[in-house]
């Protein structure tokens, strides 16, 4: 999102999951080339949920979805998502 994750852990954010999907719908073998497409689906107050689609050769392989919270790593609590990383997810939202 424009800055690499060390730099923001380096100013004390971290992103931890708070869950996890997976949707497997069909098999991927080995030597295929699999394209993955990543979108935001939401932007809470200090979480996102990010999902992925996954295909071989036009066909869907899987979908998954991480939401992460935005933490002090100091505390572990959450804190707001800056404005600049905001702004960022926002722009990668599907509309």
């Amino acid at each position: 999102m424009g800055r690499p994750y060390p730099e923001l852990y380096k100013e004390g954010l971290g992103f931890p999951s708070v869950k996890v999907e997976v949707e497997f719908v069909s098999p991927v073998h080995y030597g295929d080339h699999v394209r993955m497409g990543v979108t935001v689906e939401r932007v809470g107050h200090s979480s996102v949920t990010i999902a992925y689609e996954a295909t071989v050769e036009g066909r869907p392989v899987f979908r998954g979805r991480n939401t992460s919270v935005i933490v002090d790593m100091e505390t572990f609590r959450p804190v707001p998502i800056p404005d600049w990383l905001r702004a960022r997810f926002e722009a990668a939202m599907v509309r």
